[in-house]
């Protein structure tokens, strides 16, 4: 199937707007994102316009290559780096600094540097930490553990990184998710509204989300081989 004309020159007009109108700073100066057009960046947001770029260059889109290095430069500044006795060896990230280190910006921050070019075994100690302080996902008691924002971007970063650590994490995500979907009646197929954030976006969001999860097999090639 051919390229469809009207559908690359409107893409490029989105990326172009992200990259020259909404990203902070201009030509070397470039670093993140956040909700509105030149703000100070934060690493939620500026996730999303990472995965964006990413995709846009493989579908053979023009970004321009400062706004990747400007994407570096952000996450380097909320990166926490690790000390001689970190047997992790750092790779831990902050909201809009290094001071606010999670679990769920880890794993964006890591996800982030497979995606700008990082090494898999520079990256491995950063996985696992946020493994290690979010868990593998888990339905919990009614729900009480599910956390879809964590493990959308766990499921992405654990694929690309592989290993034993994949392995389990995927067993863990396909129990949880398959054995609560909902089956019959009027919202069959979706999931309920139980865990961080779900207040926010809903059962269709939640659905969605849960969805992309499961998806992550065919959304994105293996990085590294």
């Amino acid at each position: 199937m051919g390229r469809v004309g009207e559908t690359v020159k409107s893409a490029q007009k989105g990326i172009d707007y992200s990259t020259e109108k909404h990203q902070q700073g201009d030509n070397s100066d470039k670093l993140g994102w956040r909700y509105g057009p030149k703000e100070k960046g934060d690493l939620s947001v500026t996730g999303w316009f990472i995965m964006g770029l990413k995709s846009a260059k493989v579908a053979g889109l023009k970004v321009n290559q400062a706004s990747f290095d400007g994407a570096i430069k952000f996450l380097d500044s909320v990166e926490q780096k690790g000390n001689a006795g970190d047997v992790y060896g750092g790779n831990r990230y902050g909201y809009m600094d290094p001071n606010s280190v999670s679990h769920r910006r880890t794993a964006i921050g890591n996800l982030c540097r497979q995606f700008l070019g990082w090494k898999r075994e520079d990256l491995q100690g950063g996985v696992e930490w946020f493994v290690q302080q979010g868990g593998v996902p888990n339905w919990g008691g009614a729900g009480g553990e599910v956390d879809l924002y964590y493990w959308y971007y766990g499921t992405l970063c654990v694929f690309q990184q592989g290993g034993d650590l994949w392995k389990k994490w995927n067993e863990a995500l396909k129990k949880a998710l398959t054995e609560n979907q909902r089956k019959g009646g009027d919202e069959d197929g979706s999931w309920d509204q139980v865990g961080a954030y779900s207040e926010y976006w809903g059962r269709v969001g939640q659905t969605a989300l849960a969805c992309l999860c499961l998806e992550v097999y065919y959304r994105y090639l293996p990085l590294y081989k």
